[in-house]
């Protein structure tokens, strides 16, 4: 009787196999794309981080230093809560890692103690990259206003003789 419910089985099994393969044939192409009466449009595109500003091109570069200090502002406030969660890690130490006393126990507290180190290595690199990060936001910002202040002064000079006396007594070395 093995022999003959095995066969049963296979049938039932390449019946239900062409019937599946008929269904697929109705919803695809022989390719294997899709009909095209299946389509549905994409989802709309999410809106700006920043409300009101529209992503545009063009020959001009608009630097807002106000928004480039309110991320850096804002990742402070997350840099302080990394290192609170270093510093929770840090206080409870890697006491996974001293589980002991027999060959499973052993290697768990070894494992154990490599995440741990792992993990608090990890949130230490995090930390020092988000202050680079905002140390150079910082940066960024002092140098877009340092060069808006030099172009203001230098357009202010122009037409004041102030150039042209320079170039007049040689001063281009």
């Amino acid at each position: 009787m093995g022999g003959y419910f095995d066969e049963l089985m296979l049938q039932e099994q390449e019946k239900a196999q062409q019937q599946q393969a008929a269904r697929n044939a109705r919803l695809y192409n022989p390719d294997g794309s899709a009909k095209a009466n299946d389509y549905r449009p994409p989802p709309p595109l999410s809106a700006p981080a920043f409300p009101g500003v529209e992503p545009r091109g063009g020959a001009e570069l608009i630097v807002h230093r106000g928004r480039l200090l309110a991320v850096a502002k804002n990742m402070k406030q997350d840099l302080a809560d990394l290192k609170a969660a270093l510093g929770k890690l840090s206080s409870c130490g890697a006491g996974g890692a001293t589980i002991a006393g027999w060959e499973t126990a052993d290697a768990f507290g070894g494992n154990a103690g490599n995440a741990y180190a792992g993990i608090s290595q990890f949130y230490q690199e995090l930390n020092d990259a988000y202050e680079m990060v905002i140390a150079n936001l910082h940066q960024t910002v002092g140098i877009y206003e340092d060069a808006e202040t030099e172009t203001v002064s230098a357009i202010r000079g122009v037409g004041t003789g102030t150039a042209s006396a320079g170039v007049a007594a040689g001063s281009w070395a």
